[in-house]
């Protein structure tokens, strides 16, 4: 008897492990900022920066959130506000970037993609 239930369980494991396959999503992102007036700013001055999130692979991007970030740089700067939310076609949305401290610096915008 310990043999058929051994039996049993051996061939309900190989059926879930063949139902069962590794999904791969193919679905990509890709995010591209620009700032206007210029990108370069004085100490106390602002810009406008603007994220586009463009889909590849058949997916399409919903309405989220980008977070932007300094990510290098000798000076400082600062974001109003932290995150903004996509919308429209292409989704996109902008943010106050203002100069703290003198130097240069690199701006960034992450989207991770959609959480549904």
């Amino acid at each position: 008897m310990n043999r058929k239930r051994y039996l049993v369980a051996t061939a309900l494991l190989c059926a879930f492990l063949y139902l069962a396959p590794a999904v791969t999503n193919a679905f990509t992102t890709n995010v591209a900022v620009a700032c206007s007036p210029s990108p370069t700013i004085d100490v106390g001055s602002s810009t406008t920066c603007a994220a586009t999130v463009t889909g590849q692979g058949g997916g399409s991007i919903t309405d989220e959130t980008v977070t932007w970030s300094q990510t290098g740089g000798t000076g400082s700067v600062s974001f109003s506000p932290a995150t903004c939310s996509l919308s429209g076609s292409p989704e996109s949305c902008s943010v106050t970037v203002s100069g703290v401290t003198a130097g240069s610096a690199t701006v960034q915008a992450s989207y991770a993609g959609d959480t549904n």
